[in-house]
C-alpha cells in the first residue's frame, strides 16, 4: 500500500500537475526553478556551532544566546536561512497538497543538516488538531518520514501537542518568555515512555524561530534519558544575505 500511494503521489504531484517553483510560481521541471534557488541562503560556516546561528565579533565558536543559556539539544543544524525564499517553500509545503515541496525540503535536510553517524531515529515536532483540521496532510510528519528515509533511518513519532500554543514567532519578548509560552505544550506518547533511554535522536522541522519548540522537546528527551540533535529546513537566527528582496 505505501508504495502505490507513493506512485499516485508521483502521477499527481509530476505528471497530472507539473511542478511549479515554490518560490516564482512559474512552471519549472522542480519544486524551485534555478533562477529562484540562488536566492535559498544555505548555511555556510561560520555559524554557532551549537544552534547554526549567525556570529556576531567576539563570539567564538558559539553564539552569545547559546553561551548565556545552552539549548537542552546537543546540536542544531539547518540548511537555509528563513527568507523570503524559504518563506514560500515551507508556505507551499504547509498548504498546497502537493509533497513534491516537502520533498525538496527533506532533500536540502540530508545534504546539508548533521545527522550523528549513530544516530538511533528521526521523529517530528507534531501537530495539534487544530492545526491538522486545516491542512491536508501533516506536512511535519511527511517531511520527518522523508528525511529519516534518505539517511536509512527509523522514523517513530514520539511527541503529541496536548495544547495549541499559537505560532512561536509570532511570540513577543525574550528567550525566557519563549520558553514560558511552550512549557506543558507537548508531550511524550505514553506507549513510548520508558523506551528511549540511551538513544538519540534527531528531530525533525521546518523551521525553527526562538528555538522554544525544538528546545522543549530535546527537554522531554532528557528526561527519558535520551540525547537528541535537530534538523531543519530553515533557521531564523541565521542572517540572510537576501532577505526578502523577492518582495520588493
Amino acid at each position: 500500500m505505501p508504495l502505490l500511494l507513493s506512485a499516485l503521489h508521483y502521477i499527481r504531484d509530476r505528471i497530472l500537475f507539473p511542478a511549479h517553483c515554490a518560490v516564482c510560481g512559474r512552471t519549472s521541471q522542480g519544486p524551485v526553478c534555478p533562477d529562484c534557488e540562488k536566492y535559498l541562503d544555505f548555511i555556510e560556516p561560520p555559524c554557532c556551532s551549537v544552534c547554526s546561528g549567525t556570529l556576531r565579533s567576539g563570539d567564538g565558536d558559539i553564539c552569545a544566546s547559546c553561551a548565556a543559556r545552552r539549548p537542552r539539544y546537543v546540536r542544531l543544524t539547518s540548511a537555509a536561512a528563513y527568507n523570503a525564499a524559504t518563506a514560500r517553500i515551507v508556505k507551499r509545503a504547509k498548504y498546497a497538497g502537493a509533497r513534491i515541496y516537502v520533498d525538496y525540503m527533506a532533500e536540502q535536510i540530508e545534504k546539508r543538516c548533521y545527522f550523528p553517524r549513530d544516530a538511533e531515529l528521526v521523529t517530528c515536532v507534531p501537530m495539534h488538531l487544530k492545526e491538522r483540521l486545516t491542512r491536508t496532510y501533516d506536512h511535519n510528519l511527511l517531511l520527518g518520514q522523508q528525511a529519516a528515509r534518505r539517511k536509512g533511518l527509523a522514523f517513530e513519532s514520539l511527541f503529541v501537542k496536548l495544547s495549541f500554543s499559537g505560532n512561536q514567532a509570532s511570540i513577543g519578548g525574550d528567550d525566557l518568555e519563549r520558553i514560558a509560552n511552550i512549557a506543558g505544550t507537548f508531550g511524550v506518547r505514553d506507549e513510548v515512555k520508558g523506551t528511549l533511554s540511551g538513544k538519540k535522536i534527531v528531530i525533525c522541522d521546518d523551521v525553527t524561530t526562538s528555538g522554544a519548540t525544538l528546545n522543549e522537546l530535546a527537554r522531554l528527551l532528557s528526561e527519558e534519558g535520551a540525547r537528541a540533535w535537530c534538523v531543519t529546513f530553515a533557521n531564523s537566527g541565521y542572517a540572510p544575505r537576501h532577505g526578502n528582496i523577492l518582495l520588493l
